[in-house]
């Protein structure tokens, strides 16, 4: 279960495994809501694809966020990952977080 990577800090348990699956859901219903457009779009689906498309991606970086958290008792290696994942063509993986954040 997800409970034993989390300890008590700035946030309790359940809020931390609340809001992550709150993100998930959050996530995973506006990009099944983008990916369920098909051809021809109108210009109305456009918007609906662009708006689903920028909800997913605030709910990730949400997501993203709450793993941060010093509450969480793997924050500095989730961060270590993260930034190694996001490190590319000589920008360092912190300055494309930051980036995104914006």
């Amino acid at each position: 279960m997800l409970k034993e990577f989390f300890v008590v800090g700035s946030y309790k348990n359940e809020e931390i495994l609340s809001a992550i699956q709150w993100y998930f859901e959050s996530k995973n219903f506006h990009l099944e809501k983008a990916i369920a457009v098909r051809a021809p779009v109108t210009i109305e689906d456009k918007k609906e694809i662009r708006i689903a498309y920028s909800n997913y991606f605030i709910s990730l970086m949400a997501a993203i966020e709450v793993l941060l958290e010093s509450s969480y008792r793997h924050h500095q290696d989730f961060r270590v990952d993260l930034y190694e994942a996001l490190a590319f063509e000589g920008r360092s993986g912190e300055n494309s977080y930051n980036y995104l954040r914006e």
